[in-house]
């Protein structure tokens, strides 16, 4: 049902953003605040990590950031690239930005998907006890729940 829907969506806008800017857009999903995170309190955070790369956590407003490739090179195929992050926050610039850059360099029309996250805290700590929580799980999983 969601994937009828997200189609629905970018039929209905791909068209309208083609012919407005070659430029990156973005595009909120909703209008107002998306259904279910009417009491999030949280504060949308970008971040850089100690090498550079764009992070973002506590996503409240989901959006699609748009990459068209030059009408010249585009080859009539789109694709929608959700970064990852296990769901605390984005791995924007790796996994998101430059994976559309790529795509649109070869003709491939991409949206970047900032979809909502859990709260990891407002501060730097809290943050950082989030990923422990979050890193620990996954170690555990790995060494099968010992």
């Amino acid at each position: 049902m969601e994937s009828i829907t997200l189609l629905a969506l970018l039929s209905a806008i791909l068209p309208a953003v083609a012919l407005t800017s070659p430029a990156e857009q973005v595009i909120p999903l909703y209008s107002g605040i998306a259904p279910g995170s009417e009491a999030w309190t949280q504060v949308e955070v970008a971040y850089a990590t100690p090498s550079g790369e764009k992070m973002i956590r506590n996503v409240v407003s989901p959006t699609l950031t748009v990459y068209l490739p030059d009408m010249s090179k585009a080859v009539g195929t789109a694709v929608i690239v959700c970064p990852g992050g296990g769901f605390r926050f984005h791995s924007w610039q790796n996994e998101g930005s430059a994976v559309a850059e790529w795509l649109r360099a070869r003709g491939i029309a991409a949206f970047v998907l900032k979809y909502r996250l859990v709260d990891t805290g407002a501060t730097e700590a809290e943050f950082q006890k989030a990923l422990a929580v979050l890193f620990g799980a996954i170690d555990k999983t790995t060494k099968g729940g010992k």
